[in-house]
């Protein structure tokens, strides 16, 4: 099978606030996004099918975007998502609820191919994604937040089972003696059901948490390899992304989350996987 993937823009803003809930307690949960606020979103579309034959195109790109456009960007661009659109006048409009939007909007529009996936990003920081799953108990959509987060910090490969020059020769200018250091990005792709009341994936709000303590405030301004963690591991960013994810997947397990996958970027040219496919 062929994927295709088309991204569609759309300006909006939209606020937190959950009517069941007192002023007190949205303020609690919601902290500053109880406000209006707005973002530059993107909604990325994926399809899937065999490519045609006569045109060898899975999808005419421009029927493509003529449906992104009619069933996306035209109701959601330039409006207040909670107060402009029906749908999210009694769901909260969080990415999770934008991204099953959009796959409810293109789905009935898919002719000759199969949508594969919806996903909304709001920010740099945050965005969902739906590709069609359900929880079999509850038959509420499954989807897949991904959240960013940046921490600097310094490294030295260097393997002491190896001579100084084979060091050298094996790490370039990465093996110098006092190290060099990364503006590291750190996303994290977790995988959970939507919580119907809260509209958003369930076990949410226990994301920040578990990577800022296992991964934010472990690794920013420190020197990895003075770290009792590579002490007998090379502080790779290949190694470092594989200690992130084994970290931080069973204490996402114990809150009903499933950890799919860590990327890490090293720079902005480069960056590692590991985990699962997202």
């Amino acid at each position: 099978m062929m994927y295709l993937n088309r991204m569609v823009e759309f300006e909006a803003s939209h606020y937190y606030w959950d009517a069941r809930l007192s002023p007190e307690e949205n303020r609690a949960r919601f902290g500053n996004e109880t406000r209006a606020h707005g973002h530059n979103w993107t909604a990325q579309i994926g399809v899937t099918g065999e490519a045609d034959t006569r045109t060898g195109m899975v999808v005419n790109i421009k029927e493509l975007d003529d449906i992104a456009r009619r069933c996306v960007v035209q109701p959601l661009d330039h409006k207040c998502l909670n107060l402009d659109v029906p749908a999210f006048q009694t769901a909260l409009p969080t990415p999770e609820n934008v991204a099953f939007f959009i796959w409810k909007r293109i789905a009935p529009n898919a002719r000759g191919f199969q949508l594969a996936s919806a996903e909304a990003t709001e920010n740099k920081r945050s965005k969902a994604r739906f590709n069609g799953q359900y929880e079999e108990r509850t038959q509420m959509p499954i989807v897949t937040i991904t959240r960013a987060y940046e921490f600097t910090a310094t490294h030295r490969l260097h393997n002491p089972n190896l001579s100084d020059e084979e060091n050298v020769q094996l790490y370039g200018k990465c093996n110098n003696l006092n190290g060099h250091g990364h503006d590291y990005r750190l996303e994290v792709s977790v995988q959970a059901p939507m919580d119907e009341r809260a509209g958003a994936a369930r076990g949410r709000e226990q994301i920040d948490p578990i990577v800022h303590k296992e991964a934010v405030e472990r690794l920013d301004y420190q020197h990895m390899n003075d770290m009792e963690e590579f002490q007998d591991a090379v502080p790779t960013t290949e190694n470092l992304v594989r200690f992130l994810y084994e970290t931080m997947q069973p204490l996402f397990k114990r809150e009903g989350l499933r950890l799919q996958r860590a990327r890490l970027y090293e720079t902005r040219k480069s960056w590692f996987d590991y985990g699962e496919a997202v």
